[in-house]
């Protein structure tokens, strides 16, 4: 990768899901890169003073985990297929938000990283910009020759 590119780096979700891109970013930026993290707004005051640009998705995951629907979900056990749905209707629901909102901050971008639910928008952000992309998988979501997928009953 030269020196002094600019890479956007998308996550949505809690702190395992984004503190593994704020490791990432930093090592882009002592690479001598230029990170930028679109991630929950909560997430900007962990971002700052790390060299890292910030931009704020729209959604909250701490509002959207702690209903009752969702708390009950973790609390009672867990059902992948049932996980996987209200997963489904959070990125529906945010969707137009995120595009607009990811495409604002990967504009002049050399490339995109990816995770979690910023994933498919992420990939599409950077098809729509002719700039490379790559899914950083920070759980494994598909199934493998050592254990089926986790997501999937």
């Amino acid at each position: 990768m030269p020196a002094g590119m600019r890479v956007t780096l998308i996550t949505f979700g809690t702190h395992g899901d984004v503190r593994p891109m704020v490791a990432l970013a930093e090592g882009l930026a002592r690479a001598g890169h230029t990170p930028v993290l679109v991630a929950d707004p909560e997430f900007a005051p962990l971002v700052a003073g790390r060299g890292i640009e910030f931009a704020p998705l729209a959604g909250d995951i701490r509002a959207t985990t702690a209903r009752s629907d969702m708390e009950a979900l973790f609390t009672r056990g867990h059902n992948p297929a049932e996980l996987s749905r209200m997963m489904a209707r959070l990125a529906i629901e945010h969707s137009e938000s995120w595009a607009s909102q990811f495409l604002a901050a990967a504009r002049g971008s050399s490339g995109v990283i990816a995770s979690g639910l910023g994933f498919f928008i992420g990939l599409s952000i950077a098809q729509k910009l002719g700039i490379p992309a790559i899914a950083a998988g920070l759980q494994p979501v598909s199934p493998t020759s050592r254990f089926p997928p986790p997501l999937i009953p």
